[in-house]
């Protein structure tokens, strides 16, 4: 597959459509709701704001069960993620056993602080400006399939990621910004369902939102493994 913005996002989205990334996205958000259910939420929506445009739409509970909970979804979503790189970096969707069981331990600790890492120099370069935290995304879109497939530790794995990306860095970009839209737009139906279904239905709001916020990370993670499998000119 050649490296670019068309190439990647169409490779993307046809193995989100495949059994593995259904059933991984699946799990996800069936683990989302079931936390949410039995923990609450760590952000509440309120109705009203979200429709009138008016006021903040969110509001943040600290209480210690949510917070578990979401901790609980954190390392979940690490675990999917890690499955769902190793997955779609190699083969077209083929589940192997070493992709759900090789060093499980070492490699969601590594991913975890390395989704960290890169979460917070986004967020200081969307601060300063929208383009710079996106760039640094794109820089080190890399970083959590070294670690996923090549069991890399975090700091290595953004080292490589920096430098494996050179020359490619406005592809990158690009592929970021794309994914990013359809993530965005996939977190607005999660709200608008949640929002929406309230009282009886309101299980079924927090399931359709979680099913669309797991397309949405499912879609970023095989973006980042089919962009690792072009730059190292694997075939699958």
């Amino acid at each position: 597959m050649t490296l670019g913005v068309a190439s990647v996002l169409r490779e993307s989205l046809r193995r989100l459509a495949t059994g593995p990334a259904l059933l991984l996205l699946l799990a996800f958000a069936v683990v989302q709701t079931l936390v949410a259910l039995l923990a609450g939420p760590v952000y509440r929506i309120v109705p009203d704001a979200v429709l009138s445009g008016s006021g903040d739409p969110f509001t943040l509970t600290l209480d210690p069960v949510p917070v578990i909970g979401l901790a609980v979804v954190c390392v979940v979503a690490g675990y999917v993620g890690l499955v769902t790189i190793r997955v779609f970096a190699t083969r077209w969707g083929v589940v192997e056993r070493e992709h759900l069981t090789r060093g499980v331990a070492p490699a969601l600790a590594n991913w975890l602080v390395g989704a960290l890492v890169v979460a917070v120099l986004v967020a200081i370069g969307l601060v300063v400006l929208i383009v710079p935290g996106v760039f640094v995304l794109g820089a080190l879109l890399l970083a959590l399939p070294f670690v996923a497939v090549e069991d890399a530790n975090a700091a290595s794995a953004l080292r490589r990621s920096w430098t494996a990306t050179d020359g490619h860095r406005t592809t990158l970009l690009g592929i970021a910004i794309a994914v990013l839209l359809i993530d965005a737009v996939l977190f607005a139906v999660s709200v608008v369902l949640a929002t929406a279904l309230t009282g009886s239905l309101a299980p079924l709001g927090l399931f359709a939102g979680a099913i669309a916020v797991a397309i949405a990370f499912v879609l970023l993670w095989i973006a980042m493994a089919r962009t690792y499998a072009s730059l190292n000119g694997a075939s699958a």
